[in-house]
């Protein structure tokens, strides 16, 4: 859909099978948003892909996502990385692909994003957060992000500029009023994340129908 749409790029949340397979799927547990239940890791893939999502699509792999998203030179690939420990599998999966430099892996778990920048140091990294922290340039600076992902209501002017001057790409979430996207608009932010591409397109004069 967000291919459809004209959408700049997509967010994915990743986590392992209980069989070490990397799958694309947003919850911990799966009961409020497939026809199963229990936590994700306590399954297999076998098991997972038996499960209805939605309107009755399986559950992706993250090798079918990424698969899918190749083809897409124009995509930005935002990765959202819930779990300790499955760096290595992930970067095996983007660089077989060639997919680096589109590719941004973001995490609430600093440890995630430093395990990542230690592998390789060119991954672009972006530390989600969601507590009014103090400096939050300063704990990105040292995790060794390249952005940062707050929640909207912790974005203002004075981050901006800090963020900017640092280095550090600005991309708040979860921006899904028309009154939000025209204020993040106006300030400047790097990228909006949506969950409503379309209207977001529309204001912008694109598409998004």
């Amino acid at each position: 859909m967000a291919i459809t749409w004209g959408a700049d790029g997509i967010e994915c949340d990743v986590q392992s099978s209980r069989d070490g397979e990397l799958v694309v799927f947003h919850d911990a547990t799966l009961d409020r948003l497939t026809n199963g239940n229990g936590l994700v890791a306590e399954h297999t893939l076998k098991e997972l892909k038996r499960l209805h999502v939605g309107q009755g699509e399986q559950i992706p792999t993250l090798a079918e996502v990424l698969t899918l998203l190749k083809a897409q030179p124009q995509f930005i690939i935002n990765l959202d990385v819930k779990v300790q420990g499955i760096g290595v599998k992930i970067l095996k999966e983007i660089r077989s692909r060639n997919l680096l430099d589109r590719t941004l892996v973001s995490s609430f778990v600093p440890q995630v994003l430093m395990k990542f920048r230690e592998l390789d140091a060119d991954i672009a990294t972006g530390w989600i957060y969601s507590y009014n922290y103090e400096n939050p340039v300063k704990e990105a600076k040292k995790i060794g992000c390249t952005a940062l992902h707050p929640r909207l209501d912790l974005v203002s002017e004075e981050l901006r500029q800090s963020s900017r001057r640092q280095g550090l790409m600005l991309n708040p979430w979860s921006i899904n009023s028309e009154v939000d996207m025209r204020r993040f608009i106006e300030l400047g932010v790097d990228w909006i994340i949506t969950d409503n591409p379309r209207r977001l397109l529309r204001i912008l004069n694109r598409t998004g129908s």
